[in-house]
């Protein structure tokens, strides 16, 4: 005869109580007939560092529109840390960036942990409140924004939702130190573990980096031409009465290069002597006989050469004192006939027609331009004019106009045209403009031609074709590091870490072909979504698959056990409740519970029951009474777990109880043992109830020892 228990709780380690007492017979036998039970398990894969030696070595290259730019590991370090010092993140990496290159890190793609910290003692929280685990996705791209001029990347992972697992908010204990030094404590905000599956970026263009850049004070001394005016220091032209005033400056000749990504130029009228000034810039290009073509003519007002400005302003003098402003916005062709000749005179268009608008004394007149759609190989400038009272373009100055032009090609190198009457003492001062940029010129020639004397510092080999939004290269070799690699490793193996690395973020594979010029280095390219000026990229991540180490946790959802502070500057996982290798196996234990005897109390010897005698000498069950298989090779992301088991072949457990015991309750545990410690790990939380069903039955008593060294 056998008798059937069924215990179930919300708990992985309970005591069961029963309303009816169980008699346990003479040398009892228990075994494990069904489980029910769902186990939180958290899969962390840990992506290490890899071990260059030189910071200074070149990590990755990443090319955006035509710009191309080397990011090295010591910014990666400076991007991560970044982070920390803006108080907004959880880490900090204390070594240097030499130390730090040697692989003294590791990166967790799935740990997604935000709290709300408080200092020490409950004081009010900083302002930048809640921090969060900082994930590579966002270290690169910070690291790739850095380096960019005029566009704004930031992170755009995709992770797969990790069901199940409700996280304890509650307050972090661990104390950490934030940037100042101050201890912090924190309170819960969001954790999960989803499964990061894509790597991504959204790159905006963004051209007010460059707009906010400091000027460059032109220096009027080396235009191609100043016809008439007179100029005072660099910035200062002062017109004459010999002619018409006329000033020129070309990008290769006069150095005059504003840069189409939010470049601007800027000038401060003052028309002193009356009539007419303007100023602006011609958008044909650069071409030689500016003299011959531009002050032919025989022009005698400021009028008569308007023509020659795309896109500018124009000032004149009233006679009540006031100095009206129209913006000089293209022109067009008039056919005229003299009786022998039909004549095309390009007249200029203004806005607004009449002469409306007014300039205060001092007010500085500002062409912006930055870049707007690429399509079909052709690039659009959008030109907007503000005025203001600062020295620089500022986000305040007031708008007053805006007007686009589309050209074949990238590159726009406009010339800077100034005009007056030929009167005394009109004046422009204050010139400055923001000049072009290194990648500025790299993206107008990846996109159009290359013009003479620009250089050509675009890298085909990087890009490969026209049609290629962007790219990520990886060096196969890494540069020699300054010191010996600590720990000491070959190059070989270094190569071979720096691969495995890249792999495990999706930026690299075998399947990727080798560039045939160079040195065989690998690329990666992907066709983003959108447009040139807000794009995605998205690349497949292959952490599942890498050679990385991966951490388990199971049966916990409280994230004090999981978190704990790494040395007072970071948050590292629990080494404590962390296992490198899963177990095939969870364990069903009756733990230790002295056996009460109802049948009343008695004082004996050695053998005897009692509840009275000594906690060492009263009859407890210990044991483990069965099994629940883990399905290793599915647990692959962080999920509650369903673990049903019905053992085909029952194995009883002896008890070894020598007599009869009535007992109302049985302490039941689940637990593992760490594969490389051999300690006992007890779970701590489970999903909903646990559900286990046993049989116990009357067993065979032992047998009488023959020696005093066997085991009752």
């Amino acid at each position: 005869m056998s008798l059937n228990i069924e215990t179930t709780s919300d708990k992985p380690n309970f005591l069961n109580y029963f309303s009816d007492p169980l008699i346990l017979p003479q040398n009892s036998q228990v075994v494990l007939t069904k489980t029910n039970v769902s186990v939180p398990i958290i899969v962390a894969p840990l992506v290490q560092q890899p071990n260059v030696g030189n910071a200074a070595a070149s990590a990755i290259r990443v090319g955006i529109d035509g710009i191309s730019q080397q990011i090295t590991w010591t910014e990666i370090y400076e991007a991560a840390n970044t982070f920390f010092t803006s108080d907004y993140g959880l880490d900090r990496i204390n070594n240097p960036a030499d130390l730090f290159v040697r692989g003294d890190y590791d990166y967790m793609p799935n740990q997604q942990l935000v709290i709300d910290c408080i200092n020490e003692g409950g004081a009010v929280g900083d302002a930048t409140s809640p921090k969060m685990k900082i994930g590579f996705n966002q270290i690169l791209a910070k690291a790739i924004d850095t380096k960019f001029l005029f566009y704004n990347v930031e992170q755009a992972p995709t992770y797969r939702k990790a069901e199940g697992i409700v996280w304890k908010k509650q307050p972090i204990t661990t104390s950490l130190e934030d940037a100042i030094g101050a201890k912090i404590q924190g309170t819960l905000v969001d954790y999960n573990n989803d499964v990061l599956t894509e790597l991504g970026f959204n790159i905006a263009y963004d051209s007010s980096n460059i707009t906010a850049r400091a000027p460059t004070i032109f220096n009027w001394s080396a235009a191609n031409s100043l016809t008439n005016w007179t100029r005072t220091g660099n910035d200062v032209l002062t017109s004459s009465a010999t002619g018409v005033n006329v000033a020129f400056a070309t990008e290769n000749a006069s150095g005059f290069s504003i840069d189409p990504n939010g470049g601007w130029v800027g000038a401060v009228p003052a028309l002193a002597g009356g009539g007419t000034m303007a100023y602006g810039l011609s958008l044909v290009g650069e071409f030689g006989g500016w003299d011959s073509n531009f002050l032919s003519g025989g022009g005698t007002t400021c009028d008569d050469y308007l023509n020659l400005i795309d896109i500018g302003w124009k000032f004149k003098a009233n006679d009540n004192g006031t100095t009206t402003v129209q913006v000089i916005d293209g022109k067009t062709n008039n056919a005229s006939y003299d009786g022998g000749n039909v004549l095309l005179p390009q007249i200029p268009l203004t806005e607004p027609p009449h002469q409306v608008n007014r300039a205060t004394a001092g007010e500085k007149f500002f062409i912006h331009i930055k870049r707007g759609a690429i399509v079909n190989g052709t690039t659009e400038f959008i030109f907007s004019l503000f005025s203001g009272t600062s020295p620089i373009l500022e986000e305040t100055d007031n708008l007053i106009y805006v007007c686009k032009r589309t050209f074949g090609g990238g590159l726009l190198n406009p010339t800077l045209i100034s005009l007056s009457d030929n009167v005394v003492g009109n004046i422009f001062s204050s010139w400055s403009y923001i000049t072009k940029t290194a990648q500025s010129n790299e993206q107008g020639e990846y996109f159009g031609t290359v013009l003479a004397g620009n250089g050509g510092t675009y890298n085909r080999e990087f890009f490969l074709e026209p049609q290629y939004e962007g790219a990520f290269l990886i060096p196969a070799v890494p540069a020699a590091p300054p010191v010996p690699l600590l720990p000491a490793i070959t190059v070989a193996e270094q190569k071979a870490e720096m691969s495995d690395f890249w792999r495990a973020w999706g930026l690299i594979s075998y399947e990727n072909t080798v560039i045939p010029i160079g040195t065989g280095r690998r690329y990666f390219t992907n066709k983003s979504t959108g447009t040139h000026l807000l794009r995605t990229f998205k690349n497949k991540v292959n952490i599942v698959n890498s050679t990385f180490d991966v951490q388990y946790i199971i049966g916990q959802d409280d994230i004090n056990e999981i978190w704990n502070s790494g040395g007072g500057d970071d948050m590292i996982l629990n080494q404590n409740n962390t296992i490198a290798n899963l177990p095939s196996q969870l364990h069903i234990a009756i733990d230790n519970l002295d056996l009460k005897n109802f049948n009343g109390t008695m004082i004996g010897g050695q053998g005897t029951t009692g509840s009275n005698l000594p906690t060492g000498q009263r009859p407890s069950v210990d044991r483990v009474i069965g099994t629940i298989p883990l399905p290793i090779d599915k647990i692959i992301e962080s999920d509650n777990y369903l673990l049903q088991y019905e053992p085909y072949n029952l194995i009883y457990r002896p008890i070894n109880n020598p007599n009869n015991f009535t007992i109302n309750q049985l302490q039941v545990a689940i637990f593992y043992y760490d594969f490389l410690t051999n300690i006992r790990q007890n779970l701590k939380a489970i999903n909903g109830i646990c559900n286990l069903e046993l049989n116990i039955k009357t067993g065979y008593a032992p047998k009488k020892p023959n020696n005093e060294l066997l085991p009752y």
